[in-house]
């Protein structure tokens, strides 16, 4: 978990970007085909996709979506460790998506280094991270494109990473009522998000008695939704920043209208867990961004 001194309001940043690579938008196209059988409304739902930027599937958002077949395995984190645990499952993620879409599904064969021995010691060097207080995603995020990349277990191969995009969410401008000033990603925004870029990265405030008691690794266990913390928590240092990896959406139908609920991996036993957290308890979401595939690890000289 990160330290409760490391909070921050972040900055309006809510432009989706959509990987031209990997759009794919004639494919994609056969998802809403069946609504219509002709041409012209084809024609117009494909200029209203090439208007508002996004996919074709992504005008057409699911109720739920999962990339649970893409996030692979937690990584266990240590002390304080939560953002770099989430960081390195969300990289390989990011990295095992886009691959198996060029290659074939089940093709991507490498494992990121795990624990982040590397990363680890680079936040500590350049004062990102430490373990007594933990450190921000984006500031971990930072590092790793500093390094170029994460390093693999095989020591021949590393997945790089060139930039990150940080998104504001609910949470403290709700909270603060700073949405005059601040723009939030909407819940049909970071489903959408989620739908076309894959797993995110989100951090939360969480009360550690109470948020360990939630888990969605057991059927009837799959209505508990996690909610937040009040800000007094917070300032009481009753709770304590932290870092999950967000890799599954679904929209509940609720008295007051659809709420988004994200499942997430957690980094706190082999399993994860994983659990479900509610939308307005984010307060803000990264991405890495992914533009070149596993490579050879850079030289020592370079």
């Amino acid at each position: 978990m990160m330290g409760a001194d490391n909070e921050r309001a972040e900055g309006p940043q809510t432009m989706l970007l959509v990987e031209e690579g990997i759009r794919k938008v004639d494919t994609e196209f056969a998802c809403i085909s069946y609504l219509t059988p002709w041409r012209w409304c084809n024609q117009a739902v494909r200029w209203l996709a090439w208007k508002t930027g996004t996919t074709l599937a992504g005008l057409v958002l699911p109720d739920t979506w999962s990339w649970e077949k893409i996030v692979g395995s937690p990584a266990v984190q240590g002390r304080g460790g939560c953002s770099l645990s989430a960081c390195t499952v969300c990289t390989e993620a990011q990295h095992r998506m886009i691959y198996d879409r060029l290659h074939g599904s089940g093709s991507f064969r490498w494992r990121v280094e795990v624990p982040p021995t590397t990363l680890r010691m680079e936040c500590i060097k350049k004062e990102a991270w430490n373990p007594e207080e933990g450190g921000k995603v984006e500031h971990v995020l930072e590092v790793v494109v500093g390094m170029g990349g994460l390093p693999t277990m095989d020591d021949d191969y590393f997945l790089p990473v060139v930039g990150l995009n940080k998104y504001p969410g609910p949470y403290k401008t709700q909270m603060l009522g700073l949405t005059e000033y601040v723009k939030p990603l909407t819940a049909i925004e970071t489903a959408r998000l989620i739908r076309q870029r894959g797993p995110i990265i989100g951090a939360l405030a969480v009360n550690p008695p109470h948020y360990f008691s939630y888990r969605a690794d057991a059927k009837q266990r799959a209505k508990r939704v996690y909610r937040g913390c009040p800000e007094s928590a917070i300032i009481a240092r009753k709770a304590a920043w932290h870092a999950v990896v967000c890799f599954e959406y679904r929209f509940v139908k609720s008295l007051i209208g659809e709420e988004l609920q994200l499942k997430i991996m957690d980094s706190h036993s082999p399993d994860g867990p994983r659990r479900w957290i509610c939308f307005d308890a984010f307060d803000r979401f990264c991405l890495p961004v992914i533009c070149r595939p596993p490579c050879p690890r850079p030289s020592s000289s370079e």
